[in-house]
């Protein structure tokens, strides 16, 4: 004999739970009568394609509902946004505290030394030729692989920092912001699905 075996107490259609050949193996036990069905010979080698239960019979895996389907295309949906986030702060930010326009480094290091110059210009505020190195580039066909350590005034660096400081918080602004939005999307609503997938990263610009 052969068997499946599913959960009773599960909302039907049911997925199998495991699959016994008592004809080849000498099982020490089974499930109970009650948590099993018995699988004709024939059936048993297309087992995998009805691996569900429902009314004492093998079906096929039942097609997601529009609730099962909303959750998937959200949680696809929000690691695409953090992704898209993620793409953004690592290609960098710009300022023009140089003059011109500048490319900085926005990476979780390089925003910790930023604000560390920015300490350190303060301390040296009476210093009037007190300067200080920091990456960047012009942003001219810039990428970070352009970057040179660059002399800063200390109203330079502060104001990069200041910059930098305010395009970082205005991406993380717009991650909570379209996360939201996919968060509301309603099974009710119209063509849900289309709704999320509509939303997409873009970068903000201040």
């Amino acid at each position: 004999m052969k068997y499946a075996a599913f959960d009773p107490t599960a909302d039907q259609p049911t997925p199998v739970t495991g699959w016994y050949d008592a004809d080849a193996i000498d099982y020490p036990s089974l499930p109970d009568a009650a948590e099993r069905i018995e699988i004709a010979e024939a059936d048993w080698p297309h087992r995998f394609d009805t691996p569900y239960v429902q009314d004492g019979q093998l079906v096929a895996e039942p097609e997601p509902t529009v609730a099962e389907q909303l959750a998937a295309a959200k949680a696809a949906k929000r690691s695409e946004l953090q992704a898209g986030f993620a793409a953004t702060i690592a290609a960098g930010g710009v300022s023009d505290a140089l003059g011109t326009p500048h490319l900085y480094p926005a990476d979780a290091e390089s925003r910790a030394d930023m604000s560390a110059s920015v300490v350190d210009s303060l301390l040296h505020a009476g210093e009037a030729n007190w300067t200080t190195e920091f990456a960047c580039a012009p942003v001219d066909n810039a990428d970070l692989a352009d970057l040179s350590l660059v002399e800063h005034t200390g109203t330079q660096i502060q104001q990069a920092g200041s910059d930098i400081r305010a395009w970082y918080t205005a991406q993380k602004r717009q991650l909570k912001t379209l996360s939201q939005q996919v968060g509301a999307v309603s099974e009710d609503d119209d063509a849900p699905l289309d709704t999320v997938a509509a939303i997409e990263w873009t970068e903000t610009n201040l």
